[in-house]
């Protein structure tokens, strides 16, 4: 992809750096990568790992896109989708920088791990599957 840059692995630190900068953010959907790119004023572009491709044990990372992409506050792309067409200058995007108080992100969180933990994933007093 012309004009992109692909990093497989930053220290938090270099993370916050990069986004600051970027025109845009695309990530896996992690919780914490996805509230740096909000913090850092992004709507990012989130592409879920997957329990099908072995990238994950389970589906969890869809279900917390689903959930903040309901609320705006992802773009989700599925597996097989175009990218370009989510690819959006930030000042464009209508993104709004989202920090620790938050209560619409307090809420997208809330939702996605209790969305979760009624499939096992993140409940109280169940065994979480390890990585083999």
């Amino acid at each position: 992809m012309p004009n992109a840059t692909w990093v497989e692995f930053l220290a938090y630190e270099q993370v916050v750096d990069v986004m600051a900068t970027a025109d845009n953010v695309i990530c896996h959907a992690g919780v914490g990568t996805i509230m740096t790119a909000l913090q850092s004023g992004h709507t990012p572009v989130v592409i879920p790992r997957l329990a099908r491709y072995n990238e994950h044990v389970d589906d969890h990372q869809l279900d917390i896109a689903t959930r903040f992409a309901e609320r705006g506050l992802v773009r989700c792309l599925a597996p097989e989708a175009d990218l370009a067409p989510l690819l959006t200058a930030r000042q464009q995007a209508g993104s709004r920088q989202i920090g620790a108080g938050s209560a619409a992100l307090r809420t997208a969180v809330r939702d996605a791990v209790q969305a979760s933990s009624g499939r096992g994933y993140l409940g109280r007093g169940r065994r979480r599957r390890s990585h083999d």
